[in-house]
């Protein structure tokens, strides 16, 4: 800033009290007239060195309007939401909580079958558990669409 041309600074300083809104071109015409080697300057250059000063100077202090309002939401709201969606995919499942239950009862059960059969060194046995897998699949449709 040591290299601008004061008088031009003047320049641009008064034009920006009159017209804050002016373009960068019409404050660079306003110093030209005080200074002709301004003109070799470019837009992005000029507006850096003789008006983003005054500009920033201006707007010190403003509070910034914010485009769009947040709404405001209580805590609570949330969390019924999360258990509404949680509701709404059980029953696009076509599960009830009757169902739902006795699935998870079997399951439970054939994780202990496994976890007793892993913990044994018994090969002959978890061959077995991994055969009678089909059965356990039909035991699970059949507590889904038992009741």
């Amino acid at each position: 800033m040591a290299d601008a041309n004061e008088k031009a600074r003047a320049a641009v300083a008064l034009l920006f009290k009159k017209n804050p809104g002016a373009t960068t071109a019409e404050f660079q015409e306003a110093a030209v007239k005080h200074d002709p080697s301004i003109k070799k300057d470019n837009a992005r250059s000029f507006h850096a060195r003789y008006v983003l000063s005054h500009k920033r100077a201006a707007s010190a202090g403003k509070k910034k309007v914010k485009k769009t309002a947040k709404k405001t939401v209580a805590k609570k709201k949330p969390v019924r939401r999360r258990a509404r969606r949680k509701t709404a995919a059980r029953r696009a499942a076509g599960i009830s909580d009757s169902q739902r239950t006795a699935l998870r009862r079997l399951v439970l059960a054939r994780d202990k079958q496994v976890v007793a059969t892993l913990t044994g060194s018994n090969a002959q046995a978890a061959y077995e558990l991994a055969a009678e897998l089909d059965g356990y699949i039909d035991e699970l449709m059949a507590a889904a669409q038992s009741r």
